[in-house]
């Protein structure tokens, strides 16, 4: 799925259906996932959700991301970890 937030845009809180990769293509942002904490996001980034994890997604300046959904995602090893469920 590709997803486009304007200025100020968000994806309110709610539980992934699935395992999730969000995949930030352009612009910046915040996201939070079941740390309960938001985590600056930029291009190049890559988030992972599991399953009924509550996530949400928010951005001050805008973003374009692709979302991944499917069974047992596991982006380990093919992308370098950030803190969290960044990579």
């Amino acid at each position: 799925m590709y997803s486009h937030l304007e200025a100020n845009g968000k994806i309110g809180e709610h539980a992934a259906s699935t395992d999730q990769l969000l995949l930030i293509v352009s612009g910046s942002g915040q996201v939070k996932g079941k740390e309960n904490v938001f985590q600056d996001v930029t291009r190049n980034d890559v988030v992972l959700w599991e399953r009924t994890e509550m996530h949400k997604t928010i951005t001050e300046a805008g973003l374009t991301a692709i979302v991944i959904e499917g069974n047992s995602i596991d982006p380990a090893p093919y992308l370098p970890m950030k803190q969290g469920h960044s990579y």
